[in-house]
């Protein structure tokens, strides 16, 4: 009798779902993704410094644009008029603020409401047949730090906050970045004509692109090529069974180098 008569064959470890960050890691890297990602390998030991007062200042902002807090922070006062007027808008009802948007794999919003506690979290031991069917149909995820619509224009416009540099060498990520957003918004609010994104720099004092200088603007006549373009850019993340490391410029900072204790040959 063969040893392995009773063996399993192991299931392939593939992305079922993508979300900008996703994507952005594994062209970077499909193993440093894979690591992260899938094998939910934690990066590095204790606290990170650069992650946490990024979640602070996004729960400032929140806070700030929803009216929880009556004073804007020093920490967001270089852009001022631009969180007062989100603040209006929010009060207006035409703006949110900490959103999370799903997608499946036909671009159809999903509305499913999962079961949460009292801060938000997924109680997974309260979730039912329908709950795990709508959690499976998940494709793309897109988190929204704050979304309003310009009634006079018609038009969707998602903000994303962040902190630390802006660097002129990334404008290739951060188009990308936007063009997603974009997809996500036009997706979210149908009825508009098109979206203006905007990422807002707290500790550089820069909003890229400047709506004073030269606004980005997607018609949603647009939306059609842009999801037909991702669509077949995220293919291979998905096709991808083998995960292979690429060794480039950030290695040396990369938590599973080799350098580092990691199980990368780099």
């Amino acid at each position: 009798m063969s040893k392995n008569r009773y063996a399993y064959k192991k299931t392939e470890q593939r992305f079922t779902s993508w979300s900008y960050s996703r994507y952005r890691d594994w062209s970077r890297c499909p193993f440093f993704a894979k690591s992260k990602h899938l094998d939910k390998i934690p990066e590095g030991t204790g606290v990170n410094p650069a992650m946490v007062r990024g979640s602070a200042i996004g729960a400032m902002s929140e806070d700030f644009v929803n009216g929880k807090l009556k004073r804007l922070p020093d920490e967001l006062s270089i852009f001022r008029d631009h969180f007062a007027a989100a603040r209006k808008q929010f009060s207006k009802g035409n703006a949110t603020v900490e959103q999370q948007w799903c997608f499946d794999e036909q671009w159809q919003p999903i509305t499913h409401a999962f079961p949460l506690d009292s801060v938000g979290n997924m109680l997974w031991d309260k979730f039912k047949e329908a709950d795990w069917a709508a959690w499976r149909s998940i494709w793309l995820r897109v988190k929204m730090d704050l979304c309003g619509v310009d009634k006079t224009a018609n038009v969707v416009r998602p903000v994303d906050h962040k902190t630390g540099k802006y660097r002129e060498d990334d404008l290739g990520s951060y188009l990308e970045q936007l063009e997603i957003y974009s997809i996500g918004g036009m997706l979210q609010y149908p009825d508009t004509q098109g979206a203006s994104p905007q990422l807002w720099f707290s500790d550089a004092g820069v909003i890229y692109p400047d709506v004073n200088d030269d606004e980005l603007y997607y018609d949603r006549s647009e939306l059609p090529r842009l999801q037909k373009v991702w669509g077949k850019r995220v293919q291979p993340m998905f096709a991808d069974t083998t995960f292979r490391a690429t060794p480039n410029s950030k290695c040396q900072w990369c938590p599973y180098s080799s350098a580092k204790g990691g199980k990368c040959k780099y």
